[in-house]
């Protein structure tokens, strides 16, 4: 009967290389062996062409998971799919306002990678922030390696990594000469990586430092940084009537704790 069938639309032309409609238009799809009215004990089945399009995209899209603490390449099998990405981790965290990367490859041993020319590639990043988490995602292609699609992420949120939040503040003698003056935008060193922070030091009517106030918060500080501000630029003596700054706080080196995925798309053309 199938044959028959098959001759019938040969002799009367009505094979397609199109479809005329995808919503009515019937694609035979196989066979079920199992089916018992046939002396053949065979079925042929048939289902709308859009629907073999969807079960044909669902087919070839899957979900992945990749830890870049651990590593930086992700094997995927799909040529779509989605990879949740996981790096809470200060040492693999990009840094805000695009002050680091981290790469990411995604292989997929299905691809011929080796020309450029002839790989697809498009991504889309989406994001969950966890609550005061301040992570915005920036992915981009930097290329294609035998190895695979390359792919840089950063943190595209402005904010500096290890701005000064709270201090305290000790030393400083008391100069009566100096009394009720005000020193803007003083600068402090000692710290081996913070740069930056400088300070607002206000004397009382008797010559004490009565209050230091934070003009610009630096970036790169750690907590227990120990900073000096030099007595000559209070009104004093370096090494005599220096002000110590010790770092009780900053902005967080880790601001990805939320959940964070990558929508990917990579074909051969």
């Amino acid at each position: 009967m199938d044959i028959l069938n098959w001759l019938y639309l040969r002799k009367e032309q009505l094979i397609r290389t199109t479809a005329n409609n995808p919503e009515t238009d019937l694609i035979a799809i196989g066979a079920d062996v199992t089916f018992a009215k046939r002396d053949d004990k065979y079925k042929t089945y048939a289902m709308p062409l859009k629907d073999l399009s969807v079960a044909g995209d669902v087919a070839n899209t899957a979900y992945y998971t990749v830890d870049l603490n651990t590593t930086l390449v992700v094997n995927v099998t799909t040529q779509k799919g989605v990879i949740e990405i996981t790096m809470n981790d200060s040492i693999a965290d990009p840094l805000p306002a695009f002050g680091s990367v981290v790469p990411l490859t995604i292989n997929n041993v299905n691809m011929d990678f080796s020309n450029a020319d002839n790989v697809y590639i498009q991504t889309s990043p989406y994001y969950n922030p966890a609550f005061g988490d301040t992570f915005i995602p920036y992915v981009i292609s930097t290329g294609v390696l035998p190895a695979g699609a390359q792919f840089a992420i950063f943190n595209a949120n402005p904010a500096l990594a290890g701005a000064i939040l709270t201090f305290g503040a000790t030393g400083g003698t008391t100069i009566l000469a100096e009394a009720g003056n005000i020193y803007t935008a003083v600068a402090s060193t000692g710290s081996l990586t913070g740069f930056g922070a400088t300070f607002t030091v206000t004397r009382d009517l008797a010559g004490d430092i009565a209050f230091v106030a934070p003009a610009a918060p630096g970036s790169a500080y750690e907590v227990g940084d120990v900073l000096t501000i030099d007595g000559s630029l209070i009104g004093g003596v370096d090494g005599v009537d220096d002000l110590t700054i010790t770092v009780n706080t900053t902005t967080a080196q880790n601001q990805f704790e939320g959940a964070f995925y990558l929508y990917y798309e990579l074909y051969n053309f």
